[in-house]
Order: structure tokens, then sequence, then C-alpha cells
């Protein structure tokens, strides 16, 4: 499809064109463009172009306003490393549940639901028992404040590392916690996301539910990418779904997940408008590059609450979509990361849902779901063998 941009917009992203008048310098002369011999959508920009070590440290960067070349020394071999934290990345990857993005089917027709969705991520400053209280005294302030989604951190009913010392009493907690998260729901008809251990068939998964204003358990996701620290008692799920309810198109992460792009674009390719994760920081690079990279190349929102005992200390975050076009031009591909102040208890903000239906990024038409070529995304689907994971790591050096 093609996209009509305002004056205004088409100056700030590739600058004056035929019929604009520009004042020249600081003097009292204006000229006015007669021709412009550029191809309507075949324009080129340039400006803050930059090299990125695979850490996340920039270590050159071009300026924003004119035609630039940076270089660098690069240490090739730092490349290797797939670590993030105690996580290798590609250990965790589940090839068998991306199997729809090497597949061209259309994407669901866009949802004709609400345009903006008021979200909040609590983050009470403790966990286990104590953290109750403080939750539900969140939950009921963000509610009056007009948040209709809440999302709680990851596993916060537990202190770190506490449901590998008994998942079946870990669990058994946890059910009592849903049925009182449950109540709140009802109480302020309001949404919930919560995350914990569930108990299923003798084995037992960290899993995220959705408590609908009713008290219901509208949804219910098994994480797939389960993380070394849970691997003792977490057996992973296998299916990324998208549900469909009274507030959107909404997917639902648990921690490790956010680190595999995978996951988001297969929510994203099913309709997803928002994504839920119940979460902990990893490192800086998760709030600073991570997350604002799936929002953007899936053109979703994503809701993080975080444990207070995260690696880092940053706060719960709320990345939103933003209509294209925007202004400037690039805020499209570099969204805003609302974040949590220190102390602050929750942090709320407007979802644009409607934005997320649109995958348009740049003129005639550019769609991130159309415009893909799902044929030559097989290797994403298939397990790659390699010393260090379950079929998932390839071998340094090597080449498919």
């Amino acid at each position: 499809m093609s996209t009509i941009l305002s004056r205004a917009a088409y100056a700030d992203m590739f600058g004056p064109t035929t019929g604009d008048r520009v004042r020249l310098a600081d003097t009292a002369l204006i000229i006015e463009i007669e021709k412009d011999f550029t191809t309507y959508g075949e324009e080129v920009k340039f400006g803050g172009s930059q090299i990125v070590s695979p850490d996340g440290e920039v270590v050159a960067r071009a300026g924003a306003h004119a035609p630039e070349v940076v270089f660098a020394d690069v240490d090739l071999s730092r490349a290797e490393d797939k670590r993030i934290g105690a996580d290798d990345l590609f250990a965790i990857r589940r090839p068998t549940c991306y199997g729809l993005l090497a597949r061209r089917n259309p994407m669901p027709a866009p949802a004709a639901g609400l345009a903006s969705l008021g979200v909040a991520a609590l983050q009470p400053d403790c966990h286990g028992a104590e953290a109750l209280g403080p939750l539900e005294q969140s939950w009921r302030e963000a509610s009056a404040a007009g948040a209709t989604l809440m999302v709680l951190p990851e596993l916060c009913a537990h202190a770190r590392g506490e449901p590998a010392r008994d998942p079946a009493a870990a669990a058994r907690r946890d059910a009592r916690w849903l049925a009182h998260l449950a109540t709140i729901a009802r109480e302020t008809a309001s949404w919930g996301v919560f995350s914990g251990v569930e108990e299923a068939d003798g084995r037992f998964h960290h899993s995220a539910w959705l408590i609908d204003p009713h008290g219901r358990l509208a949804a219910r996701y098994r994480q797939v990418h389960v993380p070394a620290a849970l691997r003792s008692w977490a057996a992973p799920g296998d299916a990324l779904p998208v549900f469909e309810t009274a507030i959107g198109r909404i997917g639902l992460l648990c921690g490790a997940d956010l680190l595999v792009p995978e996951a988001f674009r297969v929510l994203a390719r099913q309709g997803a408008e928002l994504v839920a994760v119940c979460g902990a920081w990893r490192g800086e690079q998760e709030i600073r590059w991570i997350l604002p990279e799936r929002a953007a190349e899936n053109r979703i929102n994503i809701v993080l609450a975080r444990r207070a005992d995260s690696a880092v200390a940053r706060g719960s975050a709320i990345i939103g979509a933003l209509p294209y076009p925007s202004e400037p031009h690039w805020r499209v591909r570099s969204p805003d990361v609302l974040e949590a102040p220190a102390g602050a208890p929750w942090v709320m903000a407007a979802a644009n849902l409607a934005a997320s239906r649109d995958k348009t990024v740049g003129p005639q038409g550019c769609d991130l779901m159309a415009s893909a070529l799902p044929e030559a995304y097989g290797l994403l689907a298939e397990p790659m063998p390699g010393p260090s994971g379950p079929g998932n790591r390839p071998v340094p050096g090597a080449l498919r």
C-alpha cells in the first residue's frame, strides 16, 4: 500500500522538495524549489550510522545531519560468545516452535478492537510472601489511575531459586496467589498477568496466566525458552500462542524468552498487538537495545515487569508501537522506552494498539510482514547441531 506524507513530515525525513520555500541562511532571501529530480519512494538518507560491539557497546557513531564515514577496529572472536548472563542464546532456542516464520501464511485480518489500552508494569521492591501486599496496593492504584492490564514480575511469589528446592510447594503457593489476584482483578474490573510454577501431568512448568475482569483464567502460556537457572525443575512449553481477548490480541512471555528474537516474531506473525513479559533484567543491553528492537522490528507494544533482585538496577519498562509516519521519522524504528523511576512501585502508559496493526515502516508501503520472504527463513526452524546445546548451537566459524 502507498503512504501519503504531509509536506512537513516529508521535509523532516528527506529535506525540501518541489514547491517548498527555503530561507537562505540568515538572510532575507527566500528561494522556491521548482524541480526535485528525486523519484518519490527511492529517496536516500544518511546520518546516525554506528558500529556496535556484540555486547552492545557503541564503538563508533556518525553524526546525524551530514554525510560521514566511520570506522573501528573490531575483535571478531567476541561475536562467538553468545551468552547473556548464564544463558547461551543459541542453546535456549527452540527451532521447532518457529515453523510459522518459514511458511507463507497470511497475516490475520487487523482486529477491530480498542485503539489504545492502559497498561501498567508492577514492580514491588521485594519478593515472596511479603510482596503480595505491595502488589495488591499497586494493582489497585494503577487501576484507579486508568490502567486496564497489569503485568507482574516473573516468579514474584518466590525468592530467587526457591522453586528449585520444592517445586510442588511452589506450585501450591502460586495457586493461592492466583486465587487472590483473581479477586483483585474482579474487584477492580481489570486484567492481570502473573507468572508462577504450574504442575501438570507429573511435570512442572514456568507458566504465565492472563486473568480477566471476572476473576477467571483467560489464558495460559508455558515458557518455551527455559533458562539455565530454572532447568532443574521447569519443563519447556511447546507453543507461542496469541490470545484473542476483549482488550486486544495478547501474547505472553516469561523471563529468558525476551532474549530470543523469534519469540516476538512468531507472536507478531499471529497478529499480537501487545506482548506482556513477566521478567527480570539480566543485562543492560536488554533494556537499552534488545527490547526496543523487538518492539520496532515487529511494530508491537511490549510491557515488561522486572523483579526487584534483577542483575542490573533498571526499572520495569513499557515500549509502545508508534503510528507511521511519525515525527521525527526515525521514532518508528527507535521507539521510546518508558522506564519506571527508581523506587516507583509501578509505571503506566497507554499502549497504541491501532498502531501495531499497521506494519508499515517506510514510503511505498514497506510492510514488515507483507515484504517478508518465508522461503528464505527455513534455517530458523531447523535444529543446528553443535557442542553446547540440545541441537541449537552452531559451531563457531562454521557456515551453513
